[in-house]
């Protein structure tokens, strides 16, 4: 089964700025066609009853519960910060 033409191929090449000598672009072209047929194997399982699933083992996360605190002290956050001219200094990127 032909998944890949020849003009497609090209286009492939010519998007990726590839430049193939004749026994490369065979072997990749094969490797292509073999990655897809092997997405069009998957493609044809039945998965209809299966359910979702994002990770292969069910984790429990603990997630900590989010609490309000007042914190007043304006000081004591600005003490390792910068400033110049009234204006906190970010590092540099």
């Amino acid at each position: 089964m032909v998944f890949m033409d020849e003009q497609e191929f090209e286009r492939l090449l010519h998007i990726c700025r590839i430049k193939l000598q004749n026994a490369e672009r065979e072997k990749i072209k094969n490797d292509i066609e073999n990655i897809l047929e092997y997405f069009d194997t998957i493609q044809q399982i039945d998965t209809g009853n299966t359910a979702e699933y994002y990770h292969p083992i069910n984790i429990d996360e603990r997630l900590r519960q989010d609490s309000e605190s007042a914190f007043n002290d304006v000081n004591l956050l600005l003490a390792n910060s910068k400033t110049h001219r009234f204006y906190i200094v970010g590092p540099k990127i």
